[in-house]
């Protein structure tokens, strides 16, 4: 039945095509929402029901509840807003290899797993029936050999040790011994970088698990003498220009960057943005409490003037009383992954949105220590990970208190103004960023 999908959904393209709806690189595409009706619609469906997230292929080419509802569950097994529209870049990840599909597989996955049918050739005649003869009596089957389990592969990360310059006994760059001002290694080939001064430490590992696949990259950063965390955002949060996370990090000569709450796609889109802190000055505080419903749950992760970070729940706490709790930045996404050492409430939850996609997650060991995870996903050699991974590594780093950030295609991990888990600029573009220190290595592109 699969396969005589895939040679339907065949015939569709070459129809399109021949009709002029997409272009031949498919990017030209149109929002379909609900009332719309027409051959785009039908092929969205059709994509669809591939992908399992319609039974049948007995349906019509309009755009109805059902079809609105639908969508939905796209958007949610991808890790996007539920929105119920297919504005062109859902419908790019629709076609493409990356989409995940309704049983949680890639569109890549899928196809693979599909076993080709054999032609169906003509039943032989029976021949007329003859006497019986006895039936000759039964060899035994020989036993069957245990099929040997295979090898897991071994973890792949960094080997090499760089010559690192003289540093006190915190790590940082020392006063007395070294005259630079920073120190910049960078290995891709071992996955390695770090960056040195005397008030920041970065260091990123990258890590590839070939049973999965899976690839993920873990950034642990030290700050001291008033060093703080930035967040760095465009200045019309609701109609300005967006930009991919590179050229925000570079307009900022930030060291490091990553991807932060996506508040501002909830701003556009007339969401509860959350309660939204930034540098000291309150952006929203609309958060969305009635109900469980939906993603993201809009936690918290509130971090302070002395360095530290605390979880805590949606609702909890107006934007006005973080302030008064001496926090200057305030993010809203979630789930909470660890909380107080432990691991967050819907870490155990089984059913909590269980698929795998990119991911980002900021926690804190201690006041000026903190870990990132940045996870790979939706390509061949990473598919992405489960939330429970991320608690897991969190807690086995030591850290206290981490929130799960946007991830999908806004997962962002930009060191010295290059991304990091992307080549170039596939990430989405965004209006704001998390970032750790500033060097003037870092300048920004040429107009």
């Amino acid at each position: 039945m699969i396969l005589k999908g895939v040679y339907r959904i065949a015939a569709v393209f070459l129809l399109l095509f021949s009709l002029g709806f997409f272009s031949s690189a498919l990017c030209e595409y149109t929002t379909l929402r609900k009332g719309d009706s027409g051959p785009e619609v039908a092929a969205m469906k059709q994509r669809m029901y591939e992908l399992g997230y319609f039974t049948s292929t007995k349906f019509s080419s309009s755009f109805n509840d059902t079809t609105q509802k639908r969508v939905k569950l796209l958007q949610r097994m991808n890790g996007l807003e539920e929105t119920g529209t297919a504005d062109p870049a859902l419908l790019e990840l629709l076609f493409s290899d990356q989409v995940i599909a309704a049983n949680g597989q890639s569109a890549y996955e899928l196809a693979a797993s599909i076993t080709p049918v054999a032609s169906a050739t003509p039943k032989p005649t029976k021949a007329p029936k003859s006497t019986k003869t006895p039936k000759p009596t039964k060899t035994p089957r020989p036993t069957k050999t245990p099929k040997t389990t295979k090898t897991p592969q071994p973890l792949i990360s960094p080997i090499n040790s760089p010559v690192l310059p003289a540093r006190d006994e915190d790590g940082f760059l020392s006063d007395e011994e070294y005259l630079d001002t920073e120190f910049v290694h960078k290995d891709p080939d071992d996955g390695l970088w770090i960056y040195l001064s005397k008030t920041l430490q970065v260091e990123i590992r990258r890590y590839n698990d070939p049973n999965g696949p899976l690839v993920w990259y873990e950034t642990e950063v030290k700050t001291k003498d008033g060093e703080r965390m930035g967040t760095p955002h465009i200045a019309n949060i609701a109609r300005g220009k967006l930009f991919h996370g590179e050229t925000i990090a570079k307009e900022n000569h930030a060291v490091l960057a990553i991807s932060d709450d996506f508040y501002f796609y909830r701003v556009r889109n007339t969401k509860y943005p959350g309660v939204i802190v930034r540098n000291g000055e309150i952006l929203y505080d609309k958060a969305k409490i009635k109900g469980t419903g939906g993603f993201p749950k809009q936690e918290v992760l509130a971090y302070f003037q002395d360095g530290s970070m605390k979880c805590f729940d949606v609702g909890q706490y107006t934007a006005e009383e973080y302030l008064q709790m001496g926090a200057t930045d305030v993010f809203s996404f979630g789930p909470i992954l660890v909380t107080n050492g432990q691991a967050g409430e819907q870490m155990s939850n089984p059913k909590y949105y269980h698929y795998r996609e990119p991911r980002c997650a900021l926690g804190m060991i201690e006041p000026g220590h903190y870990i990132i995870l940045t996870v790979k996903g939706r390509s061949d050699d990473s598919r992405g990970c489960y939330f429970s991974f991320l608690a897991d590594r969190m807690l086995s780093l030591g850290v206290q208190e981490a929130l799960n950030l946007d991830g999908g295609g806004t997962a962002s991990l930009i060191f010295m103004g290059e991304q990091l888990n992307y080549k170039g600029t596939a990430s989405r573009t965004v209006a704001s960023l998390i970032t750790f220190g500033t060097s003037d290595l870092v300048q920004p592109d040429p107009e």
